[in-house]
């Protein structure tokens, strides 16, 4: 008896280590398009987001295209991007995009490098909604993964 629960306290831990701590982290991969919201709906924009988490590295990025040709939007304007879970308001600040002159902006985080991800935006996995919000906090695009 005395063998057989020592072979078994022995054994457990051999087969965490073989399986490795990377393999009980939650892996992901999505990506969306986002929808116009009201403040976006005369600025010709279009944008997509993107989650992704394997192991412990973690990216999260959003892309965003702008009437900048049209005059619909300056170059240089500023949006922010918010987050957050499933079913509610995107309330977590994950960063900003700056719009260049050809109308185009981005927002790429990862954790690479141990570089830590903003509060609310790890773990990317948990991530349900993202906002593009103008400066006075209008919704421009929108989207749920």
């Amino acid at each position: 008896m005395f063998q057989r629960r020592f072979g078994l306290l022995f054994l457990v831990p051999l087969c965490v280590l073989a399986v490795g701590a990377n393999a009980f982290a939650a892996d992901c991969r999505a990506k969306i398009n986002l929808t116009v919201g009201p403040a976006g709906l005369n600025l010709d924009v279009s944008g997509t987001a993107e989650k992704r988490a394997r192991g412990t590295r973690e990216t999260f990025s959003v892309n965003m295209d702008a009437g900048v040709a049209q005059g619909f939007v300056a170059p240089g304007t500023t949006f922010a991007v918010y987050v957050g879970p499933a079913g509610a308001v995107p309330g977590n600040l994950a960063g900003t995009i700056t719009i260049n002159a050809l109308g185009v902006g981005g927002l790429d985080l990862s954790n690479a490098n141990g570089v830590a991800l903003p509060t609310g935006v790890s773990p990317v996995c948990s991530i349900g909604s993202v906002e593009i919000r103008n400066g006075a906090g209008g919704v421009v695009l929108s989207g749920s993964f």
